[in-house]
């Protein structure tokens, strides 16, 4: 697991006193006031369009925090947004965006994967891009730990091209996601969300509001496609990448790169403050220091000089770090007394405040602590045989770090000086592997003036049982798919049900046993499936033939379980099997929508079959029976006539292309509706007393607004006059009546151009 979350900082009493330094009131917890920065660079154009979005986006930051920082062209250079962006907690990005993979070769990491900026501060040029890339970010960013950063409307930022260029291969985009995201993960950030077409305004609302992981976060957006693929990253060791395009091989338009279980409110929740600062005030207790060579360190609070020699009875160098025990009373002068102790142990007393400083009083605080998966395997397979944690504190400290039995007996201690940490274990416990189970890892740290130490701790496991595998993860059974970009079966779910979370780790064989793919997928304990996108290693889509696909299950401590096996089929000949338009009325016989332009491409030749058939299957028109025919488009307009010669009737039809090359073979269709309107439902089983939202779509231009007529059980026919939202749909929402159960039917008619009565119906059933 990994965890981010504020340790508790200790309550500090403390005192006022007149006169300077005074003593100030001790800080208990760090205010949550994040720092927001947006950015807009130039974009030719389409400028105006992204500053629009960036205001909106800092308009609902500043609901939330006063920290938001807004830097828009022409004045975005990389002077003012270098300064802006360090300690940001959350990072909005818009403008020209510069990836790799993409057709400006060679990739460098000057101008790839950064910002696009403006070269110098003017008043008026939103054209100029300057690239400040990765290493850029790497070398001179530090956000707050826990930070995000969302890019908006970046060309190649989530695996996408640039309007009017060719999608990319899925593997293409992988790349491109995965490194438009490394340069902001190395400035400390832990998420990098991409949205290419997508405004932040509701980002922001959620990270704000919402306590949910990144994940869930990402997943629930109002722009989701619910095609998400997870994947290792390549170029983040301890990141997970994940795409969500519009079909499973695209467009690909949102990714999400870094921690997926990063919270929202470890984001927004708090400022994280340096805690190493010296106050302006003294604070008890808390710590200060000897303001010059010769402090008085008195017996008692009167602070007596010595009689002989007129001088304090000891004194202190200037420099000498002291802790503040008590507040004991005020001098003549007004100054305060405190009871001190030296921390070099070299004595204690009391000292006026005019003879201190006040020094930092904010005990450290252990930001981070990050197990990777939280579990490992010390078995010596060479798969996560050692754990490791790492961490950031807020100041220099001097740190120990102990991994630990549940009852508190330590089996190992690190120790080390700085503002991070990194602690390791092998796992044996006098040379041997320590039992599997629960354990825990505690790390403390403290400063140089004596305050409360900081901590943090967190349960790890130890797990040398590799998971197992069981149906249904293999099959006798030979699935053939067709990765042709067509949207139609272009790609292959395979489940399984496994015994623990972890990776799903997929290796793709071609006839000649070579593996032409390998890859992982994030699972949960218990049933899932693996999607292949008839992808190889370099993106490019596989050739056809058959395949098999191994599934081997990984657990979060790296033990790697007995795969299965399971065959498929991979045949991409026949594609973009289409209907246009898909709704046509040729049953009235006149010149409105009379037939439909059915079509196929054929990428290799193969014997066909291609036939029309209605919604139970049966086949009314063959135009194709099993014809061998030459790579290339074929096509004919149908007029919704069946092979006799006569209309069929109303409904949804099918064209469908069946076809094999003697080897493999496949089956595709696309859908028809032979009939005077479709008609869409907002509820397939509503209620009584509910409002429904009835759409109609014509197949034939109408000479005024469509209307819709309910009937419904028991009720008197009600007729409505729909509201046009479209060339050729109509739309009303109505509310039925609270009447009796059994159906409802709506229909929706109208008149055509040639003045003939058009009419569709749909019956319900009624609750």
């Amino acid at each position: 697991m990994r965890v981010f979350a504020l340790a508790v900082i200790t309550s500090i009493a403390a005192f006022v006193a007149f006169g300077a330094p005074a003593v100030g009131a001790a800080t208990t917890t760090l205010s949550a006031n994040p720092k927001v920065v947006i950015i807009a660079g130039p974009v030719g154009d389409k400028t105006s369009y992204f500053v629009a979005d960036a205001r909106a986006a800092a308009a609902e930051a500043a609901k939330y925090t006063t920290n938001v920082v807004t830097i828009l062209t022409p004045h975005a250079t990389w002077a003012r947004v270098k300064t802006a962006l360090q300690g940001a907690s959350i990072v909005i990005n818009m403008g020209h965006g510069n990836g790799w993979p993409s057709p400006y070769a060679p990739w460098q990491p000057y101008t790839k994967d950064g910002l696009g900026l403006n070269p110098v501060d003017t008043t008026s040029d939103n054209t100029t891009t300057q690239y400040h890339g990765e290493f850029y970010l790497a070398q001179d960013i530090r956000l707050a730990p826990n930070a995000i950063v969302l890019l908006n409307h970046l060309c190649y930022s989530a695996g996408n091209s640039e309007p009017g260029l060719p999608e990319p291969t899925v593997g293409v985009a992988h790349q491109r996601l995965d490194n438009f995201a490394a340069g902001w993960l190395r400035t400390g950030a832990r998420a990098v969300i991409s949205e290419a077409y997508h405004g932040a305004v509701e980002e922001v609302r959620a990270l704000f509001t919402t306590r949910q992981t990144i994940d869930q976060l990402w997943r629930g957006m109002s722009d989701a496609n619910g095609n998400v693929v997870t994947f290792p990253s390549v170029r983040t060791t301890w990141a997970s990448a994940m795409s969500d395009p519009e079909t499973p091989t695209g467009p690909f338009r949102r990714s999400l790169v870094g921690d997926p279980r990063l919270q929202t409110a470890d984001i927004t929740g708090a400022r994280y403050a340096d805690t190493g600062v010296d106050p302006t005030a003294f604070v008890v207790p808390g710590a200060a220091s000897a303001s010059h060579d010769g402090a008085g360190l008195y017996a008692d609070a009167t602070l007596t000089n010595d009689p002989s020699s007129g001088l304090p009875p000891a004194s202190v160098a200037s420099g000498t770090a002291l802790r503040l025990d008590a507040r004991a009373g005020t001098t003549i002068a007004g100054q305060p007394i405190f009871a001190v102790h030296r921390l070099d142990g070299g004595g204690s007393g009391f000292m006026s405040g005019a003879d201190l400083t006040p020094r930092d009083s904010t005990g450290p605080n252990v930001w981070t602590a990050d197990d990777g998966s939280g579990a490992f395997s010390p078995n010596g397979d060479g798969r996560q045989d050692t754990l490791g944690v790492s961490g950031r504190f807020s100041e220099t400290v001097t740190w120990s770090a102990a991994f630990q039995r549940l009852d508190g007996s330590v089996l190992r201690t690190v120790a080390g000086t700085g503002n991070s940490y990194d602690a390791t274990w092998d796992g044996k416990v006098a040379g041997s592997p320590a039992p599997d189970g629960d354990y825990r890892f505690v790390v403390r740290a403290d400063d140089a003036w004596g305050n409360p130490t900081g901590s943090r701790s967190l349960t790890f496991s130890v797990d040398t049982v590799a998971p197992s595998l069981s149906a249904p993860a293999v099959t006798s059974m030979v699935s053939t798919f067709s990765p042709n970009g067509d949207g139609a079966g272009d790609s292959i779910k395979i489940g399984f049900s496994t015994s623990e979370a972890g990776f799903i780790d997929t290796s793709v064989r071609d006839a000649s046993n070579v593996v032409v793919r390998s890859y992982a997928t994030a699972t949960i304990a218990g049933s899932g499936s693996v999607t292949w996108l008839g992808d190889a290693t370099s993106g490019a889509t596989v050739a056809d033939g058959r395949y098999s696909l191994t599934l081997a299950p990984r657990d979060l401590a790296g033990n790697i379980g007995s795969g299965r096996v399971q065959t498929v089929e991979v045949y991409s000949a026949v594609s973009f099997v289409r209907a246009a338009p898909g709704l046509f009325f040729p049953q009235d016989g006149d010149r409105y929508a009379p037939r439909t332009h059915l079509s196929f491409i054929l990428r290799s030749a193969a014997r066909i079959t291609w036939t029309i058939r209605n919604a139970s299957g049966a086949v009314v028109l063959t135009r194709y029976q099993d014809a061998t025919l030459s790579p290339g488009t074929y096509a004919f307009d149908w007029n919704g006539r069946n092979q006799a010669g006569a209309f069929v009737g109303r409904g949804v039809y099918y064209s469908t292309v069946s076809g094999t090359n003697g080897q493999q073979s496949s089956r595709t269709g696309a859908s028809i509706r032979a009939d005077a309107f479709g008609i869409s439902v907002s509820d397939s089983t509503p209620g009584r007393g509910q409002s429904i939202t009835i759409s109609g779509v014509t197949a034939e231009t109408l000479k005024s607004n469509a209307r819709l007529s309910v009937y419904q059980t028991g009720q008197t026919v009600r007729t409505y006059t729909m509201t046009r939202v479209g060339t050729t749909t109509y739309r009303i929402t109505v509310r039925l009546a609270a009447g009796s159960a059994g159906t409802v039917r709506f229909k929706v008619a109208g008149i055509d151009l040639a003045g003939r009565f058009q009419w569709s119906s749909v019956t319900l059933p009624l609750h």
